[in-house]
């Protein structure tokens, strides 16, 4: 599956997706809830994605 420019953030022991505008600089949105795995958050981050 294509997904567009975006980054894994660890804040505080979790981890936050964040969409990048397709320069890859401006954040776009962001999860709101962190998560435990950097592969949670991923596929969260696909899984948001593809019901957009």
């Amino acid at each position: 599956m294509f997904c567009p420019p975006h980054v894994l953030r660890w804040i505080d022991e979790l981890c936050y997706w964040v969409l990048l505008s397709s320069d890859g600089v401006t954040c776009l949105c962001q999860s709101l809830v962190g998560f435990p795995t950097a592969e949670e958050a991923e596929a969260n981050f696909q899984w948001w994605y593809a019901t957009k």
